[in-house]
């Protein structure tokens, strides 16, 4: 068996005299498998398979091109004759994740990574010269997925014209990536792959397509049809620099008009570009459609067009996500999903000021309509801070939704919720993982400070005694309210002090317990597994407050490892009653 010594040391591969080309090398920062490839012909193939697996730009296949095909120019508007690049050096060095900060043309000049290099073909190609193109196209399934981690801006600059595809495909294998299953496409890649070309690259093995784009491109509507009939996965966003009130306007017409032919499509996310009214009911009408993720813009989604769309759109829709500036948009947009599995919502809302009142209708929609059944996750953000709100009255129109696991509002000073609506929540959703109302890290107004919680820690014992899987809890809530006394009698719970999951609590704004040992019991009992309770500091609590929060951190402390013994001796009492190996849980 032949090993490597250096890095130029030859590997086996299927020929007995295939060499590591430096292609092999261009993740290696990355801590790739490049040289394991070259210990041995029994772990090349392997390696190779995962070094090429991804890619983020095409520009490294070109590299298994012969040296004497194509050359590089480096293009200058100043200059009306390009220099040339050494294809064999100057493209190699772009390649490394550790890029360098200039690319030498002369010996007495530099030229910055801000330049673009074209690549020309210098002659016609032959089949021979695809040999090792081949042998390495065989493994690429995903290209340009990954261009913060590879360094996407600097490969993207070798650009490569329509005439150098259209040689390319007429002489070379048919397709040249016969297994690409995901591509994304960003500014220079729309430049130089048109509709006439894409579709003898990737064959139909293509399913995932993504475009970035700063201008948008025409002839990519083109070519979204030639791939319609089998995309599965489609991803249009906004490039860097680009003006959202430029030609993306008509991107969402234009998407209309092609979105009927995607029948295959079950993923949908358009970011940064508004949709119209139009478009999403083309949309709505993808009969497999399951992931969907948009953003509209009022009035351009004025609710008195919104009630013009039908409603039986949607129809196996799963998880949804929209971003929006009126959340009654929103709540007009969630009648017309007719799906029954849908288990996602997602919703980031731009108003600078949500009223309460909004929730009544939102809630109330999401509760009434068929797929309430199988809602696990809503997520409700919001992009500027918003006064205290009291959801007490209006969450309770939630409590149709016996599946919910996560409910999270962020972006609010705080949300508040009595201890009887907490109880009818434990109730009502005995699967809750995660109960998060978020309360903002900073007070930006003096007078949110004075808004006192109604959620006290008596009110957590609900939910303690009748989710289980409850992990987590962030809410506002009141720690000076009286506790329960030492003799209090506490009903019998249907979770066992040994099922409890909870270990995280933050409380929100509030000081420190009136009685931290009380409340460290309190706590203990009912969430034994607690690690600790997080809280923000107000800028004027005293060393009484810090001192309170202290003994009761320090209890919690103290309780957890008592109730960790507390379970051992249970569960050395029942030894011989379970079965060997049982995870405990500890």
């Amino acid at each position: 068996m032949k090993c490597g010594d250096d890095d130029n040391d030859s590997v086996f591969s299927g020929d007995s005299d295939s060499q590591l080309q430096p292609e092999d090398e261009f993740r290696i920062d990355r801590g790739s498998l490049a040289r394991v490839a070259r210990t041995c012909r029994q772990l090349w193939n392997p390696s190779v398979a995962i070094l090429w697996r991804e890619l983020p730009t095409l520009t490294p296949i070109l590299l298994t091109l012969p040296a004497d095909l194509y050359t590089l120019e480096l293009v200058h508007s100043e200059e009306s004759e390009p220099p040339l690049l050494d294809p064999s050096r100057d493209l190699y060095r772009l390649i490394p994740t550790s890029f360098a900060t200039t690319v030498e043309v002369e010996p007495t000049r530099t030229e910055t990574l801000a330049d673009r290099i074209e690549l020309r073909l210098l002659r016609d190609p032959r089949l021979q010269d695809f040999v090792r193109w081949t042998l390495y196209t065989q493994y690429i399934q995903d290209v340009g997925s990954e261009p913060k981690t590879i360094g996407l801006s600097q490969l993207a600059r070798v650009s490569f014209p329509p005439g150098v595809w259209t040689l390319l495909t007429r002489y070379g294998p048919n397709p040249l990536f016969p297994n690409v299953r995901r591509l994304s496409l960003h500014d220079p890649e729309t430049q130089y792959l048109s509709p006439n070309t894409v579709f003898f690259l990737f064959g139909g093995s293509l399913l995932s397509l993504h475009l970035s784009a700063t201008r948008p491109q025409t002839g990519f509507f083109e070519l979204l049809h030639r791939l319609a009939s089998q995309l599965e996965e489609l991803v249009i966003t906004k490039g860097p620099g680009s003006d959202p009130h430029d030609v993306y306007a008509g991107i969402s017409l234009s998407l209309a008009a092609h979105i009927p032919a995607l029948s295959c499509l079950r993923v949908l996310r358009i970011e940064g570009v508004h949709i119209s009214t139009t478009a999403l009911s083309t949309i709505g009408s993808l009969p497999l459609l399951e992931h969907l993720s948009i953003e509209v813009s009022s009035p351009t989604c004025a609710l008195v067009h919104l009630n013009s769309m039908n409603s039986g759109l949607f129809p196996l829709i799963r998880d949804l996500s929209v971003i929006v500036d009126d959340l009654r948009w929103v709540t007009t947009f969630l009648d017309h999903i007719s799906s029954s599995c849908l288990d996602s919502v997602h919703l980031m809302c731009h108003s600078l000021i949500i009223p309460p009142i909004v929730f009544d209708g939102l809630f109330s929609t999401i509760a009434s309509r068929q797929w309430r059944l199988a809602l696990k996750r809503i997520t409700i953000n919001t992009s500027h801070e918003q006064p205290p709100c009291d959801l007490s009255r209006s969450m309770c129109r939630l409590l149709p939704l016996p599946a919910l696991t996560v409910l999270l509002m962020r972006g609010w000073f705080s949300i508040i919720i009595d201890d009887r609506t907490l109880d009818a929540m434990a109730t009502a959703w005995p699967r809750l993982v995660n109960l998060n109302l978020a309360c903002s890290p900073e007070a930006s107004r003096p007078e949110y400070l004075q808004v006192i919680p109604k959620a006290t820690f008596a009110g957590l014992i609900p939910l303690a005694y009748r989710c289980r899987y409850l992990r987590s809890i962030n809410m506002a809530i009141d720690t000076a309210a009286r506790l329960p006394p030492p003799e209090y009698e506490y009903p019998p719970r249907p979770v066992l002090p040994t099922e409890s999951q909870l270990m995280l609590l933050h409380v929100g704004w509030t000081g420190p317990p009136r009685d931290p040992m009380q409340a460290a019991v309190l706590l203990s009992e009912i969430f034994p597994r607690l690690l600790t309770v997080l809280y923000f500091q107000r800028v004027e609590e005293d060393d009484r407050a810090t001192r309170g929060w202290s003994a009761l951190l320090g209890l919690l402390y103290d309780f957890k490892h008592i109730r960790f013994q507390e379970r051992r001796w249970v569960h050395g009492e029942r030894l011989y009653s379970v079965p060997p190996n049982r995870d405990w849980g500890f």
